[in-house]
């Protein structure tokens, strides 16, 4: 999320991860003037902030006001994994993913795209809860995995990753379907 956070020493540079006394966690953005604008913030502060972002660094997915969902489908009947998605299609916001966060909301992922199938690794530096990860090759689950927070890693071949808060997927297994819908 774009945001503003006031009173960030003016010897923050771009790329500085910066906090306030609340719960706004950022990067400074390399333009950043006088409102020291953020690159990455933390996702309770979407609705403050509004729905987009700058640089198509984090991206919350929007259509009409509403968010886009991840979509699982065991079997013949679909269901709503997570209502409000962000997509992590920069630089900055992919290093970052859900570090400095205190919290994430139940309806909530990251997701991280790309548009080849690799093994794909993250780790849990900097994320003080516990997460699921599910990994998909074009829509099919290759790997999911609750991570551990602090310490937890894991790596599995993928085309799209999808970080939930933990127990999010207890449901989801290697080959279900899972994907975003609008």
């Amino acid at each position: 999320m774009l945001g503003v956070l006031e009173g960030v020493p003016a010897r923050a540079v771009a790329g500085d991860v910066v906090a306030d006394a609340g719960v706004l966690v950022g990067v400074v953005h390399p333009d950043a003037g006088a409102g020291r604008r953020l690159l990455h913030t933390s996702p309770s502060d979407a609705a403050d902030l509004g729905a987009s972002a700058a640089g198509g660094t984090l991206t919350s997915l929007t259509r009409f006001g509403e968010y886009v969902r991840l979509r699982h489908n065991p079997d013949d009947s679909a269901r709503t994994l997570a209502s409000k998605v962000e997509v992590a299609d920069g630089l900055v916001s992919r290093g970052l993913g859900l570090m400095f966060r205190r919290s994430i909301p139940d309806d909530y992922a990251l997701a991280f795209r790309h548009d080849d199938a690799a093994e794909r690794g993250l780790h849990m530096v900097f994320v003080p809860f516990d997460i699921d990860v599910v990994w998909t090759e074009n829509e099919e689950v290759t790997a999911v995995e609750t991570l551990s927070a602090w310490t937890g890693r894991g790596t599995a071949v993928a085309d799209d990753l999808y970080e939930l808060p933990a127990g999010a997927a207890s449901d989801v297994s290697v080959g279900d379907r899972v994907w975003l819908e609008s």
